[in-house]
C-alpha cells in the first residue's frame, strides 16, 4: 500500500513538472516572436516640454535624450505639432523641422500663439528620420508628448511675460507686456533677488536681457506684487564649453550691487575682479565648481573686468541698472566674441601735437612795411581831424562856463584870506 501512495505521488509530480516545463516553452517562444515581428523602438528618443504664458504665447523646447554618444543622439529632422487639448484635430505644425546635433546642443526651440478662444494645446515631437549622422542609426521610435495650458491666475491679471533661454549667449531674454489699463511695475528676479524693476504704461512692451552662468541652474521669475507671470528656471541643461564669466545686477538689494559668477569648467583656474583699474576679489576655482563673489558698489554704473587665468571674460559698465543688459555678459571663451574693453581700459591719450614753425625773419627787408603816397596822406587826414576835433571839443567847454564878475574878480583874495587865517 506504502508503494502504491509513492508511485501515485511520483507521477503527479512528474506531470506537474512536465507541463510547467511545456508552458515555459510556449511562453517564451511567444516572446521570441513577438521581439521579432515587432519594430525596433530605438534607444534615443525625443523629448518635448512646453509652457503658456498669460500672453496666449506658447514657447516650447524639444531635445534629444540624454543616453548615448554624440552620434547617437543626432537627427537630421524632427518635427513639433500641436493641436487644441481635448479634440482630435489635425495637427499643425508649431514651427519648420529642427534638429539635434553637438552645435544646437542637442535641442531646438520655438513658439507658437495660442487660437482665438484656446486655452491649452497637446504637442507632440516626432523623428522624421533614423538617428545618426549617416541616418544609420536607431529607428526614429514614437513621438513624445506635452500639454501647455494659460494657468488659471492669469484671467484678469495685466501682466504678461515670457522668457527665452540663450544658451550660446549665457543669457535669457525676459519679455514683459502690460495688457491692462493702467501702469504697472514689472520686476525680474534671479536667485530670488531683484534685479530690475521695469516700469509699463497700459499697452507697453519691453525687453531685458539677463546675464546667466551657463550650467548653472538659475532660478528667473517676472512678477507684479504677488503675481507671476513666469517663472522658470535656466541654463541647468546648457552645455559649458570652456571658462566663464557673467555680472548680475540687482537693483533690488538692500546690499551687494553686484554679482559675480565665474566658472573654470573641467580645469582649475585663478580669477580677479577688478572695479575701476583696482583688484578687488582673487581666488582660485576648482574644476566643476562656481565662484559667486557680492560686490558692494555705490549705486552707479562701474567699471568692471573678471579675468580667469589673465584672460579677460567679462567686461563693461555695470551697476547703473539703466540699461537694455541686466548686467554684463561673459565674452572671449566658449566661442563668443573678444571683449571690448574700451569702457574698463580707456585708450591712452596721444602724443603731444607739433610746436609750430619759428617765425622766420628777413632781415635785409625793411623792419616795417612800407607805404605808399595814398596811404601816407590817409594818415595825415585821419590825424588832422582828431586834432580839429579835439581843440572843437575844448572850446565849447570854455564857452560854457561862467564869466566872472568884477566884484567877484575884487573880493578874492580877501575871501581866500578869511579862509586860510586861523
Amino acid at each position: 500500500m506504502l508503494g502504491r501512495r509513492r508511485g501515485r505521488t511520483r507521477r503527479r509530480t512528474t506531470g506537474r513538472a512536465r507541463a510547467g516545463a511545456r508552458l515555459a516553452v510556449v511562453l517564451g517562444v511567444a516572446l521570441m516572436g513577438l521581439a521579432v515581428l515587432a519594430p525596433a523602438a530605438g534607444a534615443n528618443y525625443a523629448r518635448v516640454e512646453a509652457s503658456a504664458g498669460c500672453d496666449q504665447l506658447v514657447t516650447w523646447r524639444a531635445s534629444a535624450s540624454v543616453e548615448g554618444g554624440a552620434e547617437e543622439r543626432t537627427n537630421e529632422r524632427v518635427s513639433v505639432q500641436y493641436r487644441p487639448s481635448g479634440t482630435d484635430d489635425e495637427w499643425i505644425d508649431a514651427g519648420p523641422p529642427g534638429a539635434f546635433s553637438a552645435e544646437n546642443d542637442f535641442s531646438f526651440t520655438g513658439d507658437v500663439e495660442l487660437p482665438d478662444g484656446v486655452d491649452a494645446i497637446d504637442l507632440k515631437v516626432v523623428p522624421l528620420v533614423r538617428w545618426g549622422p549617416a541616418r544609420d542609426g536607431d529607428e526614429p521610435g514614437e513621438p513624445r508628448f506635452a500639454t501647455a495650458e494659460v494657468p488659471a491666475a492669469c484671467e484678469g491679471q495685466p501682466l504678461a511675460a515670457r522668457q527665452e533661454l540663450d544658451c550660446d549667449g549665457g543669457a535669457v531674454i525676459v519679455r514683459a507686456s502690460n495688457v491692462g489699463d493702467r501702469p504697472l511695475v514689472a520686476e525680474v528676479v534671479v536667485d530670488k533677488v531683484v534685479v530690475r524693476e521695469l516700469p509699463l504704461d497700459p499697452g507697453a512692451r519691453t525687453e531685458l536681457v539677463v546675464p546667466v552662468l551657463v550650467g548653472r541652474a538659475t532660478p528667473v521669475e517676472v512678477r507684479a506684487g504677488d503675481f507671476v507671470a513666469s517663472e522658470q528656471v535656466q541654463a541647468d541643461d546648457c552645455a559649458l564649453d570652456g571658462p566663464t564669466a557673467v555680472v548680475v545686477e540687482r537693483c533690488g538689494a538692500p546690499l551687494g550691487r553686484l554679482v559675480v559668477l565665474a566658472t573654470g569648467a573641467d580645469r582649475s583656474v585663478t580669477a580677479q575682479v577688478e572695479v575701476r583699474g583696482s583688484i578687488v576679489d582673487e581666488a582660485s576655482i576648482e574644476p566643476g565648481t562656481v565662484l559667486q563673489r557680492t560686490l558692494e558698489v555705490p549705486e552707479q554704473a562701474l567699471p568692471v573686468e573678471v579675468t580667469l587665468d589673465g584672460q579677460v571674460v567679462a567686461a563693461g559698465m555695470a551697476g547703473g541698472c539703466d540699461g537694455p543688459v541686466a548686467g554684463l555678459l561673459g565674452c572671449g571663451t566658449a566661442g563668443r566674441s573678444a571683449c571690448d574693453l574700451t569702457a574698463t581700459r580707456p585708450a591712452a591719450p596721444g602724443p603731444a601735437p607739433a610746436p609750430p614753425p619759428p617765425l622766420q625773419v628777413d632781415r635785409g627787408g625793411p623792419a616795417l612795411p612800407r607805404t605808399g603816397p595814398a596811404q601816407r596822406a590817409l594818415g595825415l587826414l585821419l590825424g588832422g581831424a582828431l586834432l580839429v576835433g579835439g581843440g572843437a571839443a575844448l572850446a565849447a567847454r570854455d564857452r560854457r562856463r561862467p564869466v566872472p564878475s568884477v566884484l567877484g574878480t575884487a573880493l578874492e583874495p580877501y575871501r581866500q584870506r578869511w579862509w586860510d587865517d586861523p
